[in-house]
């Protein structure tokens, strides 16, 4: 009996995941298309070179559709993929929150802070049972799927509850708190992690830092996803309209349509926005 335990632990363990090089992914700011272009990117990189993807978090949220894009690649990735809520006094709210509890290793900084979950559409709430239920299930079975705690996810969606960092980490709502990137790359080597449902030893030996820089593609539509940009591109839209209207000059109508196109361009994939530019 003790020799078969003995094997099976060996087998259990035997799994192990080596990464020499880490690709830093900043999300500073709204998630959006480009930020899913991003991580796909990175995790590529990562795949190619035997490597981890870091995603240092510091937003107050984002698109819904786009963040749950983002858990579904980090859930199917073939490559760990360690969430940090940094630097120092940064957040991950809302969208970010989602990110962060769908990584293999959920990390914080010691001043930080994460929740405030319940979706808004149009500046308002979303209060609707069907949305609400949805997303509830979606994050408690994310992050039960890791060991985490299935009733912040619930709670901080329904009441927008918020923890710092060494409340998150007694509620095991997180695995980690840093004080910085080199700090946390130590205490997660030898780490546990489920990738791709299988769990695997992730050993990290000799790392590189690369920082996966924004394209110029995904930097446009991050400027473009800007609110006081859009509003401008939308009031020029609007005064070129008048203009046509008053004048009849079809030229106006015609540049008055292209801005507004272009002012629709942060809602589009970022591969389609390359395209559209093309």
């Amino acid at each position: 009996m003790r020799i078969f335990l003995f094997v099976l632990l060996l087998v259990f363990f035997s799994s192990a995941y080596t990464a020499t090089t880490v690709y830093v992914v900043k999300i500073d700011g709204v998630v959006g298309p480009y930020t899913l272009s991003q991580l796909q990117r990175a995790v590529s990189l990562a795949e190619q070179n035997n490597g981890l993807v870091l995603l240092l978090l510091n937003t107050p949220g984002g698109l819904a559709d786009t963040t749950l894009q983002m858990m579904k690649e980090i859930g199917n990735s073939p490559v760990p993929v360690v969430g940090f809520v940094y630097p120092d006094y940064g957040y991950a709210w809302s969208a970010g929150t989602y990110i962060l509890m769908s990584t293999h290793i959920a990390a914080m900084a010691p001043h930080t802070v994460i929740g405030s979950c319940q979706p808004i559409a149009g500046g308002a709430p979303i209060n609707q049972s069907k949305t609400l239920n949805a997303l509830i299930g979606y994050l408690e079975t994310v992050a039960k799927s890791y060991g985490r705690n299935g009733t912040f996810a619930r709670l901080c969606i329904t009441q927008n509850v918020n923890l710092g960092a060494e409340e998150a980490l007694k509620y095991r709502v997180i695995d980690v708190v840093a004080v910085d990137v080199g700090d946390l790359l130590k205490k997660i080597n030898g780490s546990s992690v489920v990738l791709r449902n299988q769990r695997t030893e992730l050993v990290i030996a000799g790392v590189v830092l690369r920082s996966v820089e924004p394209t110029f593609t995904e930097t446009l539509q991050m400027w473009l996803s800007d609110p006081v940009v859009s509003s401008i591109l939308s009031l020029l839209a609007f005064i070129l309209l008048l203009a046509a209207f008053l004048t009849g000059h079809p030229a106006a109508v015609v540049v008055a349509i292209i801005i507004l196109v272009i002012s629709m361009f942060t809602f589009i994939p970022t591969a389609w926005l390359g395209v559209a530019l093309i």
